[in-house]
């Protein structure tokens, strides 16, 4: 007898739990977000930005919200890529980010994140590459989350 779903063809249960649980699709930028060492609220947080879910004014409209859809800093439309990439005070720090560490070019979407500059790197300095911009993502979302609870 063979057990066809482990390469040693010899049954585990480790390679029926993989086997049953398994989705069938595998997305690269995802896997390396779980196997970055951050936080977990932080990978969930990553995952949300990656498929643009993260709560911004626009994406709380469409939830019948009665706050305003502009930038509490700027009065720019409040997407995901507005708080994270093209505010001011986000500009500035991926360019300090650019200017520091010598990165070839500063994010302005979420796809030019996950496509152009993570993926441009070697295996260890992708994972560095992504727990930065882990910690870059998540300190702009709480300064802007917690600019707009105290200008209510």
């Amino acid at each position: 007898m063979r057990w066809e779903f482990e390469n040693k063809t010899q049954y585990s249960t480790k390679s029926l739990y993989r086997f049953i649980t398994f989705g069938g699709v595998r997305e690269m930028n995802l896997t390396d977000i779980w196997n970055c060492r951050v936080p977990l609220k932080i990978q969930i947080f990553l995952w949300m930005v990656y498929h643009d879910r993260i709560q911004s004014a626009v994406q709380l409209k469409k939830r019948r919200w009665a706050g305003e859809v502009n930038c509490k800093m700027c009065g720019e439309v409040e997407t995901a890529n507005h708080i994270l990439f093209q505010c001011p005070t986000a500009r500035f720090l991926w360019i300090f980010l650019k200017n520091s560490l010598s990165i070839n070019c500063t994010p302005t979407s979420r796809e030019e994140l996950f496509s152009d500059l993570l993926p441009n790197n070697c295996e260890r300095g992708k994972i560095n590459m992504l727990f930065l911009c882990a910690g870059t993502l998540w300190t702009l979302w709480k300064t802007e989350t917690s600019w707009c609870l105290t200008t209510k």
